[in-house]
């Protein structure tokens, strides 16, 4: 940055997170770091010209119940964990380029980027100012462990020294448990004064804590400052694969009161298995209806209705007009998110149900969606490996209403369940007050625990001469289940500076795993780097001169004589650590040794018209007798 950063130590911002709330489902909050409070900083009006409502934080206070775009609070926290590296906010060299305090609105107004491409994170005043750390640490507390959430990020800054900013998500409170990373390029890797206008870096499929809690780890990828101006937070879709087996407790039998059969298959072309009391279903169909070998059964007494469920009240039997009343985000539920597997449920006390013919060498995921305007709250679902159910391997709880409304988009997902010897597990929900508890819906599918296989095309590493352009090759990604997964990449390469880059690849597959891997790309100098072209300048001169490439013109070193002395000036690459240039003389062409005083030069009081990371340096041969020559001696590896 051009001018010092005023930093801040920040609070400790964990209290009782055992006590901590639960968000309610299909909210997402935007954040933008800075307000009218802090360093030349601005708040973001709410609602913004979208109509969004926003939280423009001060990163040394603790922010709790952040709103959501639609203005309502939620429980969602944030705070910056004095774990960290100190930060600091400010908006000078950000989008508006210079700015100073106090901020008015032509200020704002000069904020460069593209609002289109960045959604609902493109507003001026959020973009404006941002927070800056080389290890910034916060929290983001209030979050539901039981469902899957989605950041974006987006940084952007002129003249930093890192070019690049890496955010990593963990979900320990000792950053060591990493779940995604990601990095973005806050300014052009070539133009430090091109800042980011339009990129943003997007970390999905994030569960929380078991209580509900993310921690967010931001720096640059160098030695220096990352950026944050802001970010936003929602629900990530209940991803359930294609593979897996969709239950839909209730059908259009006699022993299912005011019960709806899911069609198959359904508006999204899933298959499911609508099952009823008093029947054992075997060899269930999975959502491409093949068949498998998962049986279900209940094996205690259930009460089955629809009445005050996700469509309200209903009559016997359903009417299409019911049917399509129910109220679910099916966005967020994904493949659970038909209206008739939803809308009847089973209800009881104790209700238990056998889940068998499951291999007994995987493990397994099952996903409880329950839903209903009345009876307890919250309900609880326990998954043993014994028939008795006094062996529990798991156990999830689900608020299945909030007050007279039912939930529309929460699911309890339990994960890496280990079925007994018999390839069964054994499933009991109940009410967490002692009443009632339901069970709407159920999903169960093979839970997958690695990371796809990426390959990296072509040559790693890979060579590309100084100055020419390079194109990267890509790689590819294969799930051991989902199959071709795709691939994004980071990272770039300057092909105007010699030196090694790297290309960073990452893959995800439908169950969260993330794997990377990485080319290195080493620009080099072409064949005979020392043989003089048509223009009596050899490559390594050129580049040493700061040209671009072999075909580069560049500025010839001049010579002239004041007073006694003979000073060379020469237009010299700086931002090359492993170049080195220094003034040699001699008395017989054959000898020759470094000049005795500033043997690398001294800067030129004139730096105009020169490029970006060159310095004009001044060679200076003392007069005298015997006569000596001057000249310049270029190393580069």
């Amino acid at each position: 940055m051009k001018t010092p950063l005023t930093f801040k130590m920040l609070p400790v911002v964990i209290a009782a997170l055992a006590a901590a709330p639960i968000a309610r489902a299909g909210s997402k909050v935007l954040i933008d770091f800075g307000n009218n409070s802090t360093f030349r900083g601005a708040t973001t009006p709410s609602p913004d010209t979208n109509g969004k409502y926003w939280n423009s934080i001060d990163p040394g206070a603790y922010t709790a119940n952040m709103v959501s775009t639609t203005g309502a609070a939620t429980t969602i926290d944030l705070g910056f964990d004095p774990s960290g590296d100190p930060v600091a906010t400010d908006s000078y060299n950000g989008p508006a380029g210079v700015t100073a305090a106090p901020i008015d609105q032509p200020q704002i107004d000069a904020v460069a980027i593209n609002s289109a491409a960045l959604g609902d994170l493109g507003l001026k005043e959020a973009a404006f100012d941002y927070v800056s750390s080389t290890k910034g640490r916060f929290q983001i507390q209030g979050l539901d462990p039981l469902r899957r959430y989605k950041i974006t990020f987006f940084g952007s800054a002129k003249f930093t020294t890192d070019a690049t900013t890496f955010y990593t998500v963990y979900d320990d409170a000792g950053f060591s448990n990493q779940l995604a990373t990601a990095n973005l390029n806050v300014r052009s890797t070539t133009s430090a004064w091109l800042h980011n206008q339009d990129k943003v870096v997007v970390l999905s499929g994030l569960v929380p804590s078991t209580v509900g809690v993310l921690y967010v780890e931001f720096g640059g990828t160098g030695v220096d400052l990352g950026i944050l101006n802001s970010m936003s937070i929602e629900d990530s879709p209940v991803e359930i694969r294609a593979d897996a087996v969709l239950i839909d407790i209730g059908n259009l039998s006699p022993a299912f009161y005011r019960g709806v059969t899911t069609p198959s298959p359904d508006a999204n072309g899933n298959y499911w298995n609508s099952v009823a009391p008093g029947s054992y279903w075997p060899d269930l169909v999975n959502t491409a209806n093949s068949p498998t070998t998962v049986d279900f059964g209940f094996s205690t007494s259930v009460g089955t209705d629809s009445f005050n469920g996700p469509a309200g009240e209903t009559s016997d039997p359903v009417t299409t007009t019911e049917i399509a009343a129910t109220d679910i985000d099916a966005a967020v539920l994904g493949r659970l998110g038909a209206k008739e597997a939803v809308l009847d449920f089973a209800v009881g006390t104790d209700v238990a149900f056998e889940i068998a013919g499951l291999n007994p060498t995987k493990k397994f995921n099952f996903y409880f969606f329950g839903s209903r305007k009345e009876g307890d709250s919250t309900t609880i679902y326990s998954v043993y490996d014994d028939s008795l159910r006094t062996n529990q391997i798991a156990q999830a709880s689900l608020r299945v209403r909030d007050g007279g409304s039912h939930n529309r988009s929460a699911v309890a997902i339990l994960r890496n369940l280990t079925p007994n010897a018999s390839g069964a597990l054994y499933v009991e929900f109940t009410g967490a007050s002692g009443g009632s508890g339901h069970l709407n819906a159920l999903a169960i599918e093979v839970s997958d625990t690695t990371p796809p296989v990426i390959t990296v095309t072509g040559a790693n590493p890979a060579t590309v001469t100084w100055g020419d352009s390079y194109t990267d090759a890509g790689a590819t990604a294969t799930d051991d289940i989902d199959g071709p997964v795709s691939v994004s990449s980071s990272g770039s390469v300057d092909t105007s500076l010699l030196g090694s880059y790297q290309i960073t690849y990452s893959a995800t597959d439908a169950a969260g795993n993330n794997a990377t891997a990485s080319r290195t790309v080493n620009v080099t100098l072409p064949a005979n780097p020392t043989t003089p072209g048509d223009d009596g300048l050899s490559p390594l001169e050129k580049y040493a001169y700061g040209g671009t490439g072999p075909a580069a013109t560049v500025q010839v070193p001049t010579s002239a004589t004041v007073g006694n002395d003979l000073v060379l000036t020469a237009v010299i690459r700086t931002n090359d650590p492993n170049l080195t240039v220094v003034g040699r003389t001699s008395t017989d062409l054959v000898n020759w040794s470094d000049l005795a005083v500033n043997p690398n030069g001294e800067l030129a009081l004139d730096q105009s018209g020169i490029p970006v990371g060159t310095q004009r340096r001044e060679f200076t041969l003392p007069g005298g007798d015997p006569k000596r020559f001057l000249r310049l001696a270029i190393t580069s590896p």
